[in-house]
């Protein structure tokens, strides 16, 4: 049951601001994933980049709701930066769109969590 004590104050109805950011992080996981499939791959990066995208989506929703799961993306997005780097027989699109996602992916994993601001 809530109460009006409970309820997040946010005056448009809308979550929290940095709720949007595990969303958004879930849309990157997305098009990772994605990717892998629109593509041709190099037989070494494809598996990586749809596996690295399926758990950064997953890991972004559970964040929502626990947030410290948004740490296992910071995670995802280095160990996605440094396996990109480091393979040899990576085609460029899948390079730059890989890089890209990192990046995205990190920067948007350390925006903290909302703090409930109560009603009084």
């Amino acid at each position: 049951m809530t109460t009006p004590q409970s309820r997040v104050n946010t005056p448009t109805g809308l979550p929290p601001a940095p709720s949007w950011a595990r969303y958004l992080n879930a849309l990157a996981g997305t098009w990772l994933l994605s990717s892998a499939f629109l593509w041709h791959h190099a037989s070494s990066s494809k598996p990586n980049t749809w596996a690295v995208g399926l758990l950064m989506a997953i890991a972004a929703l559970w964040a929502i709701s626990a947030p410290a799961i948004r740490w296992f993306n910071t995670v995802l997005a280095v160990w996605l930066a440094l396996s990109t780097l480091a393979m040899t027989d990576i085609r460029p699109l899948t390079f730059y769109n890989n890089l890209v996602v990192a990046v995205v992916a990190f920067a948007l994993s350390l925006v903290p969590p909302a703090r409930e601001h109560r009603r009084t």
